[in-house]
């Protein structure tokens, strides 16, 4: 029997809450971290790769509660994001005033995994801003976790896309916030959702709770590291009333 765990995307209020999530669901004995597949996308590449690599979730929270370096166009609320079609989306991407790639890859939620091998259960997604495809990174990719997690984290308009072997990438989440079907063959699969999402057959699915919910405003706030302590504790105390 082989299981995967799917993180799906939710900005710094996402890793925050799956952080408190898989930490309490831990200590009642449901450790996810023995998965034979962590796949990540956005904010769950980040919560995946420090759970498949071993490290304290909690290590997370002050990471995300110090407020994001963002471009002089941008205000952090992604509520204010244009819906666009994938084409024009990484468009809107590629000519965004943004920080620096160098100053955003280098923020602390990124290179402080610098040095730490790539887990083999771990995968994490990224969109490719040539074709528009999504790309999934593996330990067998040639590419260093810390690039690959910035990349899976690259929201369109808030931070620039990162250059891996040449090639621009921007969020896993473009195409789809929780990417589940790239789980196919596993006998167990649970998916965690930062968003309302819909049942899959064979999918074991968590989704936020009211708590979290209010927290976030429905996934518009998302965003808003400020909020990163209670959405940790959301996701603690609704790991007591979530049965996998």
């Amino acid at each position: 029997m082989t299981t995967a765990l799917v993180l799906g995307g939710g900005g710094p209020l996402g890793i925050a809450w799956q952080s408190g999530l898989l930490t309490a669901l831990a200590r009642r004995g449901i450790d996810l971290s023995r998965s034979d597949l962590i796949l990540g996308t956005s904010a769950g590449s980040v919560v995946g790769a420090t759970l498949a690599a071993g490290l304290d979730l909690a290590s997370l929270l002050p990471r995300v509660s110090g407020g994001l370096p963002l471009g002089p166009g941008a205000s952090g609320d992604i509520s204010g994001l244009p819906e666009l079609a994938i084409k024009d989306m990484i468009d809107y991407a590629l000519s965004a005033d943004t920080i620096a790639e160098e100053h955003y890859l280098g923020r602390p939620l990124f290179a402080e995994f610098a040095g730490i091998p790539w887990p083999s259960a771990l995968r994490c997604t990224g969109v490719d801003t040539r074709t528009g495809r999504l790309t999934v990174w593996d330990a067998d990719s040639g590419v260093d976790l810390p690039t690959a997690l910035a990349a899976s984290c690259a929201v369109p308009g808030l931070f620039p896309p990162v250059t891996i072997h040449g090639t621009r990438y921007v969020d896993g989440g473009v195409i789809n916030p929780l990417n589940v079907d790239l789980a196919g063959g596993h006998h167990r699969v649970v998916a965690i959702s930062c968003f309302p999402a819909t049942e899959e057959s064979g999918v074991t699915l968590v989704q936020p709770g009211p708590e979290f919910l209010a927290i976030s405003e429905w996934g518009a706030a998302v965003m808003d590291t400020a909020r990163s302590a209670d959405a940790y504790e959301a996701g603690l105390r609704q790991a007591d009333r979530t049965s996998l």
